[in-house]
């Protein structure tokens, strides 16, 4: 240590004027003089977490005494009380309690959930009682006693079988009534109606624009004709065709916008019509929840009389006529198919049998013709 390096470098005859050393290790170090050894310095160190001898707190280089030695706390005491091992049993024992106070939680929590408050009241609810003194078979309406009876393989007094579709119409059986379903049906027949619109509305655009097409190259062939010296005769047909051909063309375009009109009024009464429903639905749905809570209630309450039952009879009916009455209305619109064209025949031409698989427009028997001139389709 540090000592025995002071001790060669003594030895090896260095100059050594000063020396210093920090004690870090706890307890009374012995110093002796080498040319005198009655002379002796105690120097004593104290641990941190222990406090100073009172008699040092205020002076701490005094004359060396049998007391004051006494005064250093011992240092085999203080390893007695140093931890430099882990106490197991300590350890266990919050291990234990730990595990013992979840235990018992669980324990808790199970005893609650199976035999708490109000589960056994819960396995035996009041309305099954009471609905246990009553004959709801007598509420059952004829067509249902007469369906009992034959699923069961009897018969009712003068009533066929075959009577069952009679008694059945103008009734309406809410049981299996889907109101999602119901309203997933109408937006998808909404959304095919929409569709059709836009399909027909873009093949009206095409053939406009195949007219259009067609126009150009009719003036095109018309010029060159007369560039090139056409007779008399040719210019006069040709002139014949063009004003055909504009007069055609403006119908068209008229049509077109017409027709566009129609599309978009149709598109505004079906998107009109399906909002209409969803709100009709909503509500139906919201009618159907407050029924069932108070037909619950009714059968809850004990005290119930005829009027109630008969108020809740008014309201089921009022319920079906809305019901019906909304299944019957229909969208204010009618989808067409357009202008048929008839061949010689006077057979439907399909768009595939006018347009062949290039998109160029071919002749039909009985209905149109190639001119031989300008090498366009015209009518017959």
């Amino acid at each position: 240590g540090p000592f025995a390096d002071l001790a060669s470098q003594v030895a090896k005859g260095y100059p050594v004027t000063a020396f210093s050393h920090k004690f870090d290790t706890p307890g009374v170090y012995t110093f002796q003089d080498h040319g005198d050894p009655s002379k002796q310095t105690v120097i004593g160190v104290v641990d941190p977490v222990v406090s100073c001898p009172r008699s040092f707190e205020k002076n701490p280089i005094q004359t060396l005494t049998a007391q004051s030695l006494k005064e250093f706390p011992d240092t085999k005491a203080q390893d007695d009380f140093a931890v430099i091992t882990p106490d197991y049993e300590f350890i266990f024992g919050i291990v234990g309690a730990l595990l013992g106070f979840l235990l018992l939680s669980i324990t808790c929590i199970y005893v609650r959930r199976t035999s708490g408050w109000g589960q056994s009241k819960g396995s035996r609810p009041a309305y099954r009682q009471l609905a246990s003194k009553e004959d709801f078979q007598a509420m059952a309406t004829k067509k249902q006693r007469i369906k009992r009876g034959a699923q069961a393989g009897g018969s009712a007094p003068g009533v066929e079988l075959d009577e069952l579709d009679e008694l059945a119409a103008g009734y309406v059986d809410l049981e299996g009534f889907n109101v999602q379903m119901l309203y997933d049906k109408l937006q998808d027949q909404t959304h095919l109606v929409a569709e059709q619109l836009t399909q027909q509305k873009h093949d009206v655009r095409e053939f406009y624009d195949k007219v259009t097409r067609e126009t150009l190259t009719l003036r095109t062939i018309v010029d060159k004709n007369n560039a090139a010296g056409a007779s008399s005769e040719q210019l006069k047909r040709a002139d014949k065709r063009r004003r055909d051909i504009d007069r055609e063309l403006r119908r068209r375009k008229e049509l077109g916008t017409a027709f566009s009109a129609i599309l978009e009024r149709q598109h505004v009464l079906t998107h009109q019509a399906g909002e209409r429903r969803e709100a009709f639905y909503e509500s139906f749905a919201s009618v159907i929840e407050q029924l069932r809570e108070d037909i619950a209630a009714a059968f809850k309450d004990s005290s119930s009389d005829e009027r109630t039952a008969q108020d809740l009879m008014e309201r089921i009916t009022e319920l079906r006529t809305e019901t019906a009455a909304e299944h019957r209305s229909r969208v204010p619109c009618s989808v067409g198919v357009g202008t048929v064209l008839l061949d010689g025949g006077e057979k439907p031409v399909t768009r595939q049998q006018m347009i062949n698989s290039e998109g160029i427009v071919v002749a039909i028997q009985g209905l149109t013709e190639k001119d031989h001139v300008t090498g366009l389709i015209v009518p017959c």
